[in-house]
């Protein structure tokens, strides 16, 4: 035998020594796994883009598929979100290019395997069937259409007119006619193939140092890489997609006396929000909205002022981020720029919330009740563009200071706050001038048509029983329903044109603790359902001594201002001796009497091992028909006798026991 070294085999060796085992690679595999590669990304992709024109179109939120929303009002709808921005376009024309070579791939293919698929009436272009002379001038016509001289470079013409002479053979030689009917081929049987879905040039010699480079740089550099990348990225992130570092900084600045006034510096210092690019003009427009509200007494004194914002980059961008959420609640102007890294902290803000109460409830077990409420306003302001001192008034259309203060004077259709306004009659409704028109009253009730009215609805229990004793596990269900809603219809979203994109309201609920001790009972539930009637759960241990105990139930709203309500509930707690005693029926006692499968089972093991002893003691002895012999039948009866004495005897001493407790008091209240 003759061992050839790899330089001594050259490439036709190396293709002859292949063919000899029929595997061959196969250039057409590979692209039929680019088609499926492609698929997985462009069908995806695809139907996102198509999502997205149809959200912009509509103006729906991606989050929300309500039917029968509410109608929105003409006035002040929610911006819509650009459709043509330059991302959208650059994604748009790339996923068109993929279509497009995804097509003609596919098309190449298509060519391929109808010349590769043998069926020689379908190639000359027959019906089966047809006669020698159709056959004939059928390969006359085709032969000259496909002939390599008339063809010349085109590798598919040649292929097909190899097809043709096939396909004329397998009709007119009665050899290879005979070959195509037993085979399905004219040349007779077919060796199996198996192919591999490589390129061919992965086998040329002068690409194997170029293709071990290139494999060692993407086993042992590039994916060793990649993981380190998103290994340390996903350090930096905790739950609901929040940074680590805006754990720590909320856990710090959030305290029990934490004002609402200083919520929006806490939001700004958030870690998401150190890499916001500002530019010269928007950090001298922040220095004349700071100077203005510290002027006006209308913002606290921060931690980062202008004199720390200016030792490094991070603290400035704090600074400025600080400054422009105070410019976005009090209506100041804002720069175009510094606009898109407000519209940036709003939307973000949502899972910062869920961050920020979790410091208020769970983190060190604090369960703060007002501190949790403060944020939960908070949302409130940021998503209408109001603060603190402001009427919740404010929110309506074409309403200024002028029309909320008109709204809270005198007595007949007076409202404090927007929940009043809101349960007024269109007509009752104070504040619109006569220099409001028709259209804009109409805006105003259009508006107070979708805004939240809340019935809050309170039912405790315990399970399976009519009263509530001490410690037991109580289920307080609160089910609140939206009075602005339709039967069978879902809320819209909300009224917000401060806000940058469509948002939808989510209810908060809260659980205080009675006596007022500025404590939560449990975890804060969040409702994000758009249906009319929704409802919520909590569940915790009833008071340890009997009473009556009352509630205080906050129904808040993440989105509206003025609308939140609060319920107080009272439960009557009895002690647990006072609870009625379980009386065991008499059909449930007699199941104690009954033997158990344990019990079934060891007495069987236990006959057939007496069986067995039986057997070796006396073989003389002779079973009846139940199977038991005469022995076996007398230790059964022996065992029943002893199992009843026994049961007997306990029931006397229950019985003496009884007894003589009882003759023991006599005898003691005799000697009294």
């Amino acid at each position: 035998m003759i061992l050839h070294s790899i330089e001594e085999v050259d490439d036709a060796e190396i293709h002859n020594k292949i063919g000899l085992i029929n595997i061959a690679l196969d250039s057409k595999a590979i692209y039929y796994f680019f088609l499926a590669t492609l698929l997985c990304y462009l069908v995806p992709a695809t139907l996102i883009s198509l999502n997205t024109i149809v959200n912009a179109v509509l103006c729906r939120s991606e989050d929300s598929n309500a039917k029968g929303a509410n109608k929105q009002p003409k006035f002040g709808k929610n911006k819509k979100k650009p459709l043509l921005t330059p991302g959208f376009v650059i994604a748009t024309l790339m996923h068109m290019a993929l279509w497009a070579l995804f097509f003609y791939v596919n098309s190449i293919l298509q060519v391929n395997s109808e010349i590769a698929s043998f069926d020689p009436f379908s190639i000359l272009g027959l019906e089966a069937g047809a006669t020698e002379r159709e056959i004939k001038k059928a390969y006359r016509k085709m032969s000259l259409e496909f002939h390599p001289d008339r063809n010349v470079g085109d590798p598919n013409a040649k292929a097909m007119f190899v097809q043709i002479s096939k396909a004329h053979d397998a009709l007119t030689d009665e050899e290879a006619r005979a070959n195509y009917e037993k085979y399905g081929n004219p040349d007779g049987r077919q060796s199996m193939e198996v192919s591999i879905g490589l390129p061919t040039f992965l086998l040329e010699r002068d690409n194997h140092t170029m293709i071990l480079i290139i494999y060692l740089g993407v086993l042992v550099v590039l994916i060793p890489s990649l993981v380190g990348i998103w290994w340390s990225y996903s350090q930096q992130y905790g739950e609901n997609e929040v940074m680590q570092g805006t754990y720590q900084i909320y856990q710090y600045l959030i305290r029990d006396n934490v004002n609402i006034k200083l919520l929006p510096e806490i939001l700004a210092s958030s870690q998401e929000f150190g890499q916001l690019q500002y530019t010269g003009k928007d950090k001298e427009e922040a220095h004349r909205n700071f100077k203005t509200l510290k002027d006006e007494r209308k913002m606290l004194k921060p931690r980062y002022t202008p004199k720390i914002a200016q030792k490094d980059e991070k603290s400035m961008t704090f600074y400025v981020n600080n400054v422009m959420l105070h410019s976005h609640l009090l209506q100041k102007k804002i720069p175009k720029n510094a606009q898109k890294n407000v519209n940036t902290m709003l939307l973000k803000f949502p899972k910062l919330l869920e961050v920020m109460v979790f410091m208020t409830t769970v983190a060190g077990r604090r369960w703060w009740l007002n501190q949790t409420i403060h944020i939960i306003k908070f949302s409130q302001y940021l998503t209408q563009g109001l603060f603190k001192d402001d009427s919740s008034l404010l929110q309506l259309p074409h309403f200024t200071q002028r029309e909320a203060g008109h709204c809270k004077k005198g007595k007949k259709g007076r409202s404090d706050n927007m929940r009043d306004f809101l349960r007024l009659a269109p007509e009752d409704r104070k504040g619109m001038s006569k220099n409001f028109t028709d259209e804009m009253k109409q805006d105003v009730h259009d508006v107070c048509a979708q805004m939240s009215d809340f019935e809050v609805k309170i039912v405790s229990k315990v399970d399976d029983e009519d009263q509530i004793a001490t410690n037991d596990t109580l289920t307080m269900k609160v089910d609140v329903t939206r009075l602005n809603v339709k039967e069978g219809e879902c809320a819209g979203p909300v009224y917000a044109p401060n806000y940058p994109e469509p948002k939808y309201e989510f209810i908060w609920v809260l659980l205080a603790r009675p006596g007022g001790r500025n404590q939560l009972m449990s975890m804060p539930q969040k409702i994000v359902d758009q249906s009319r009637v929704v409802s919520c759960e909590f569940k915790f241990r009833a008071p340890e001594k009997p009473g009556s105990y009352e509630f205080d139930i906050h129904v808040l709203s993440d989105s509206y201002i003025g609308v939140d309500v609060v319920m107080k509930h009272t439960i009557s707690v009895i002690s647990e001796e006072s609870l009625p005693k379980y009386q065991i029926h008499p059909e449930d006692a007699a199941l104690d009497d009954q033997p158990t499968i344990f019990t079934q089972i060891m007495e069987t093991d236990f006959l057939d091992t007496d069986s067995e002893s039986d057997e070796e003691s006396d073989d003389g002895d002779k079973t009846d028909a139940s199977g038991m012999t005469a022995a076996q039948k007398k230790r059964r009866r022996e065992r029943l006798r002893r199992k009843k004495e026994a049961n007997e005897a306990e029931d006397n001493d229950d019985n003496e026991g009884k007894s003589g407790s009882k003759d023991e008091g006599d005898e003691s209240s005799d000697e009294e």
